[in-house]
């Protein structure tokens, strides 16, 4: 089971991490950050299943292509964008997070605005 593995790996490298945070803090970031790494690869093959099943989903109910595609993208953002501000966090730079943070919502909202444009004129459409 891959749950298990994830959360062992993760309870170990925070241990690790813990334990060398007292003498060699460079040393605990290092962990923490391989341990991000592990774990995304870990978990890449359910990630591309879960990719597939929208498509297919997408593809049943004649969604365009170009709004799954922004979708997509948008959910990669956010994803990134969390990995990026926990590892923020980890090295105790908290205004860098927030500013990390607010930077990929600027972009998730801008990666939005086709969805939004089309969604405003489909409303606009049932109402004329």
């Amino acid at each position: 089971m891959q749950i298990l593995q994830i959360v062992a790996l993760g309870v170990m490298a925070a241990v690790i991490a813990l334990v060398l945070r007292a003498s060699k803090p460079e040393l605990s970031l290092q962990i923490a950050l391989a341990a991000g790494v592990i774990i995304l690869i870990v978990i890449l093959s359910n990630i591309a299943a879960v990719i597939d099943f929208i498509g297919r989903l997408a593809s049943k109910y004649n969604v365009n292509l170009a709004y799954f595609n922004i979708v997509l993208k948008i959910i990669g953002v956010a994803y990134i964008a969390e990995l990026g501000v926990h590892i923020c966090r980890d090295a105790c730079e908290t205004a860098i997070a927030a500013k990390v943070e607010m930077g990929c919502k600027v972009i998730m909202a801008a990666m939005s605005l086709p969805i939004v444009s089309a969604l405003i004129e489909t409303v606009a459409g049932m109402l004329a």
